[in-house]
């Protein structure tokens, strides 16, 4: 999930200038929520938050979020309801 999440997140593609503790904290923290509705645990809050010295940003997330939702919406065939 974490590596599917950079993808989805698009640290590979479109925001590739987001310095890397970001791109591990987003990546963490998606992979986390998606596993957590699968019921299945994976992580902790304090694993990702040790990725960022301070708090982590209301961007890293936002994305974190967006990507999440968009993932579990993917994997239930888009059967999720759209947001703004």
């Amino acid at each position: 999930v974490h590596e599917i999440a950079h993808v989805v997140l698009g640290h590979t593609d479109g925001r590739m200038d987001v310095p890397r503790d970001q791109k591990e904290t987003e990546a963490e923290l998606c992979s986390f929520l998606v596993s957590m509705g699968l019921g299945i645990p994976k992580g902790h809050f304090e694993y990702i938050q040790s990725w960022n010295p301070g708090e982590i940003s209301d961007e890293a997330f936002e994305q974190a979020f967006k990507a999440a939702h968009s993932i579990n919406d993917r994997m239930n065939g888009g059967r999720h309801a759209k947001t703004a």
